[in-house]
């Protein structure tokens, strides 16, 4: 099975991810388990290994029932491009990912 997670997560200073000095990362992932819990299992293990710590699991959803919609990361383009990476050896690819400083310049441009 494959799922769709969204979550939040401290990113440390010495990951591979962490480019902008951020404390943080929210990403939707496209995850494969055969179920719920192998699926967390396969997150949590490649999140510890690119240096995230799980915060909080915002949706888990069984892709095969979960209608893509426009919000980002969850756009039919945006699975369908993670589900071409997506193999036994790489169980994990993020459809969308944005680190905490990018998110707060985000918000800064869409309020300011």
């Amino acid at each position: 099975m494959i799922w769709i997670i969204d979550f939040r997560g401290d990113l440390s200073e010495s990951s591979q991810l962490n480019m902008d000095g951020s404390t943080a990362i929210r990403a939707v992932s496209i995850v494969h388990g055969v179920d719920v819990a192998a699926a967390l299992t396969n997150l949590l293990t490649y999140t510890k290994k690119h240096g995230i710590t799980l915060g909080s699991i915002n949706r888990c959803l069984d892709l095969s029932i979960f209608t893509p919609t426009d919000e980002v990361g969850y756009t039919s383009k945006e699975i369908t491009s993670a589900l071409k990476e997506l193999t036994p050896e790489l169980p994990v690819i993020f459809s969308y990912a944005i680190s905490s400083e990018a998110e707060d310049d985000e918000v800064i441009t869409i309020n300011g």
